[in-house]
């Protein structure tokens, strides 16, 4: 998805994405009731690009369900259990930003990793990330 269908998406499921100021974050997400609301750092996200990676991440722990909270804090798995809700969320993350099927043309049409990463709007780190998680999958 681009970034205009990423809001779309999030507007579609009744999550809220707002601007907001968020010290040394990019985003996060809030879970008021039953509601997500993404809070988006205009300040920190370096482009377009940028945008739209975060907020695919974030979306990505709505869809998961996976936040975690400050009441945790005192749990000795609080720290494993970041490291899964952030794992699930880049799974999410992963499908919103690129299907199997344009992966597998950008892959096959690029010479380079960086090159499969432009044409298909991402960072490098991400395109890997993707590839990884549809390669888990067996996908790849």
């Amino acid at each position: 998805m681009n970034l205009a269908e990423l809001y779309g998406y999030a507007e579609k499921r009744g999550i809220t994405v707002t601007s907001w100021k968020i010290d040394n974050r990019k985003a996060c997400v809030i879970k008021m009731n039953r509601d997500y609301h993404v809070l988006m750092n205009d300040r920190l996200l370096e482009s377009e690009r940028d945008e739209r990676i975060v907020l695919a991440h974030e979306i990505g722990h709505c869809r998961s369900d996976r936040l975690y909270y400050l009441q945790d804090y005192c749990n000795p798995l609080y720290q494993a259990n970041i490291a899964k809700a952030e794992r699930k969320a880049d799974y999410e993350a992963c499908r919103l930003l690129v299907s199997p099927d344009e992966l597998k043309t950008a892959l096959r049409e690029n010479d380079t990793e960086y090159a499969a990463a432009e044409s298909l709007d991402l960072d490098l780190s991400t395109l890997r990330r993707v590839v990884d998680y549809y390669q888990t999958k067996g996908i790849l």
